[in-house]
């Protein structure tokens, strides 16, 4: 089994701390729990932050955003581009 990739741990985190306290953590928690610098625990977070603003996501208030598959090329896309290595989030 491959070694999980920066953007599946910071998954984890965050997905961890919202189960347990309702809350996202900070960036800065991010980085402390990854042993990050500051500015890495942020890309680290502006990574996820990206992925989960592309158009699969965003237009889901779209009236036919069930019936209509036009999302999900730009979320394959996104997807794609952040799993430049095998991991959870490649295709």
């Amino acid at each position: 089994m491959s070694e999980p990739s920066m953007l599946d741990k910071t998954f984890n985190i965050i997905m961890k701390r919202m189960v347990e306290s309702g809350q996202a953590p900070h960036y800065t928690e991010i980085a402390a729990e990854l042993s990050l610098s500051m500015e890495e625990g942020r890309k680290a977070l502006h990574d996820l932050v990206d992925l989960f603003s592309v158009k699969h996501f965003t237009m889901r208030l779209d009236p036919n955003y069930f019936s209509s598959g036009l999302y999900m090329d730009s979320f394959l896309e996104a997807v794609t581009q952040l799993g430049k290595k095998r991991t959870f989030w490649s295709p």
